[in-house]
């Protein structure tokens, strides 16, 4: 839905955008275009929610076999996952913040790709470990 405004007439985009609005800043300069209409998040917004729905995907198929620990949301391990997922991010912007570097457009993108792929893939084994049906 975070890109469906680019092709839904002019009411439409507006209700799609107030709804994104409590989840996302929605600058005017982070949020990318489509034939002239903006989206309704910004460029990291739908990196999270794209890589969201690949990281969910993709741990949806790999067979339960392959997890390394028990899955819980609680473990270390989990916790070393989920940093190791919100530090390119992080970096990306604190960067700009400190005055050290810019991010741009594209680092935004990767940074919520990542990010979301890792959310996802953690909250997806969660499930899957504490599914009887994954034993």
């Amino acid at each position: 839905m975070a890109t469906a405004p680019a092709w839904l007439p002019a009411w439409a985009q507006a209700l799609v955008t107030e709804a994104f609005a409590p989840f996302c800043h929605q600058l005017p300069e982070r949020v990318p275009h489509v034939q002239g209409t903006a989206l309704a998040v910004c460029d990291r917004c739908i990196g999270i929610y794209s890589g969201g729905l690949l990281g969910g995907l993709l741990a949806g198929v790999v067979p339960a076999a392959v997890w390394a620990s028990n899955g819980s949301i609680r473990s270390l391990q989990t916790r070393i996952v989920l940093s190791i997922g919100l530090a390119p991010a992080l970096v990306d912007w604190l960067g700009p913040w400190l005055n050290l570097w810019p991010n741009t457009p594209s680092s935004r993108l990767a940074t919520g790709l990542w990010l979301g792929g890792v959310v996802a893939w953690v909250v997806v084994r969660a499930i899957r470990s504490a599914s009887p049906h994954t034993h």
